[in-house]
């Protein structure tokens, strides 16, 4: 077994951790509640906080036992475990637990979002897990890194190649020169899913920048499908284009790498004119500016007496049977709600 050397000074502060009494354990990072009245944005930013209080693990060893072969089922174990040890993770943890906590958000979507970059003689990997607001169509990125530009991106970028472009720059902030990147199908919502995860489907040099930019935003607007093809058939489309890696590069994660332009595709239905699809986008993202600005759940008043019962349906576990419900404030507390069935 090979044994490290410390300098003096790194030796005297272990030794006086370890020689101190009654040392007061590290805070256990706690859930963040998303309440159903919460945005989108706030939420993301919620859960973008929690992340990062896991602290980066700079040991180089991982904690927990990561198989990213293994379905969705395995990724939501995992993160279960991750919150209850509650110890350092690294940026493949933060996807895990990025993924779990998405997952009650029907209106994203989440791509496995990884880089390849070089500093000096060596190579780096890193990993986020991007996200799409598809009401508004803007871009941001769940993570964590050693360096905070590596980390969460708000959402806010209009396209995935916008959100690629920011860590670009970041990774030149960094001294790093970003070589590569990768994209994957879009994870489903059913964190029980034993269906397997396509991690790199869209395998792309960052050069020429501009045919890059193209093919990223091509993928984007086609992963749906894409993926509906893939969960069918289990098998990508033969717009996909499998070569052969490059010498060095066959790390067992390689991807298609050629996606084939607009005119090879097959044909698609009908849409609205561009004109029309941005004026749809424009007012969805000032409704939700608009919801952003209004006060947080918490700061609404309670319930009332005089309030109008809520009509509601009540979906029983197993799927098999819809209850109607009626909500309303029968108790003299007038922040107790109680619930009764709806008689006929």
């Amino acid at each position: 077994m090979k044994v490290l050397s410390l300098d003096s000074e790194t030796q005297a502060r272990i030794d006086a951790i370890k020689s101190t009494p009654n040392l007061v354990a590290p805070p256990v990072p706690q859930r963040p509640m998303l309440p159903p009245g919460m945005s989108t944005k706030a939420k993301l930013a919620a859960i973008m906080r929690y992340i990062l209080s896991f602290e980066y693990n700079h040991t180089g060893r991982g904690y927990f036992h990561l198989r990213k072969d293994r379905g969705l089922k395995h990724v939501t174990t995992t993160a279960k475990e991750i919150m209850r040890e509650a110890l350092p993770i690294q940026c493949v943890e933060a996807v895990f637990l990025g993924f779990f906590l998405t997952a009650d958000m029907l209106e994203l979507e989440r791509f496995p979002l990884s880089f390849k970059s070089k500093s000096g003689d060596r190579s780096y990997r890193h990993i986020v897990l991007a996200v799409v607001d598809t009401r508004v169509m803007l871009w941001g990125a769940v993570g964590i890194s050693r360096r905070a530009a590596l980390q969460s991106k708000e959402i806010k970028f209009d396209s995935l190649s916008s959100l690629v472009h920011e860590f670009k720059q970041a990774y030149a902030s960094c001294a790093h020169e970003l070589l590569k990147v990768y994209v994957g199908l879009p994870l489903p919502h059913n964190v029980h899913s034993m269906e397997p995860i396509k991690w790199r489907v869209l395998r792309l040099s960052m050069t020429p920048w501009n045919d890059t930019k193209r093919t990223l935003d091509r993928y984007s607007k086609d992963a749906r499908w894409i993926h509906a093809y893939f969960a069918r058939t289990g098998k990508l489309p033969d717009h996909f284009v499998v070569c052969a890696p490059p010498p060095g590069d066959d790390d067992g994660s390689w991807a298609p790498v050629h996606y084939v332009p607009t005119a090879s595709r097959p044909a698609r239905k009908a849409s609205l004119p561009p004109a029309a699809t941005n004026a749809c986008i424009s007012r969805a993202r000032r409704r939700l500016s608009a919801a952003d600005a209004a006060p947080p759940p918490s700061s609404l008043r309670a319930p009332h007496l005089d309030d109008p019962p809520i009509l509601t349906l009540a979906i029983s576990n197993d799927r098999t049977a819809i209850t109607p419900m009626i909500y309303s404030s029968d108790s003299d507390r007038a922040t107790t709600w109680t619930r009764r069935n709806m008689t006929r």
